[in-house]
């Protein structure tokens, strides 16, 4: 699939402007939209720190937070004028349309790969580190290291700290 055709596929859904320097997405907050890129360019944020910018028409904001039904990872930024499609329910969308599902998924494997692949770097390059550095190989093995909690983990978690 291509930008183009998710362009196509949210054709007849609603549309909305967005002016330079608003807030799209606000990071930890709530909402189980899918946003389409149709035009202009989106800073992504983390805490603050640009992650990434996005301008390709066609690209989808707010597929991670939707897809594992949580807070919003990030703040998504319109870097000047901004025009989006708005799909209210993604779920349905992505039933409707299994390629788009499959293609988002490969792009959030993509970027998955590549922060698993940085991580990895950055465990070489800081195992025979002393002081707090030296922590920097430990902390890395733990985010490698896929661990679902549980609801019990997490409130035990939470008790523990």
């Amino acid at each position: 699939m291509e930008h183009a055709q998710i362009l196509e596929l949210a054709e007849g859904f609603p549309a909305r402007s967005v002016p330079p320097g608003q807030i799209i997405i606000e990071e930890e907050g709530e909402s189980s939209e899918l946003l389409i890129l149709e035009s202009g360019t989106v800073e992504i944020r983390r805490m603050g720190q640009l992650v990434a910018v996005v301008e390709e028409p066609g690209a989808t904001l707010g597929e991670v937070s939707m897809l594992l039904d949580s807070p919003s990872t990030a703040d998504v930024i319109a870097r000047g004028q901004v025009e989006l499609r708005v799909i209210d329910d993604p779920e349905a969308f992505f039933a409707e349309h299994p390629a788009l599902a499959l293609f988002v998924a490969r792009q959030l494997a993509e970027r998955l790969a590549r922060v698993t692949s940085y991580f990895a770097d950055l465990r070489d390059e800081f195992g025979d580190a002393d002081g707090q550095m030296g922590l920097v190989p430990q902390i890395v093995s733990e985010l490698l290291t896929w661990r679902r909690l549980t609801a019990e983990a997490a409130e035990h978690a939470e008790e523990s700290a």
